[in-house]
């Protein structure tokens, strides 16, 4: 193994591949980095907090750790459950909707493309002002619509 040479890391972060992957890397690091700033820990916090007896602007040294009482409490009162039933109402009403909306789409799509062709069809519209994509680039890849 004579002529393979060393890895150099600067040699690869400047090639096409290494540029790739930190560019890849960077736009997954900075929204990973503010999910778990405003979301996760956040909630760790609230569910330290929900084991302590306290009010919002309890000084530190003055709250009192009661463990699972808060959580038995609120299991034991009857509106909580209320709501609890209410969201899981919602929940099973939005289930119901996204089945429908796909079952629809798909009857749609069914009708709209005869079974032989295996291919996309996109209409695409030459005169728009903010076309996805420019239309030279869609014309190999996808069977254009008549439509335009």
């Amino acid at each position: 193994m004579e002529g393979k040479k060393p890895f150099s890391f600067t040699k690869w972060a400047k090639s096409r591949k290494g540029q790739q992957v930190i560019i890849c890397v960077a736009f997954m690091t900075i929204p990973l980095l503010l999910l778990f700033v405003f979301t996760y820990l956040p909630f760790a916090e609230m569910v330290k907090f929900s084991f302590y007896k306290m009010k919002y602007l309890t000084p530190v040294d003055q709250r009192k750790f009661v463990g699972f009482k808060n959580y038995i409490d609120v299991f034991r009162r009857d509106d909580c459950f209320g709501a609890l039933k209410l969201s899981l109402y919602y929940m099973v009403g939005a289930i119901i909707q996204l089945v429908l909306a796909l079952y629809l789409q798909n009857q749609s799509l069914r009708q709209s493309v005869s079974p032989n062709e295996r291919h996309i069809q996109i209409q695409v519209n030459r005169d728009s002002p903010l076309p996805q994509l420019p239309y030279h680039a869609l014309v190999p890849v996808l069977k254009l619509s008549q439509h335009f």
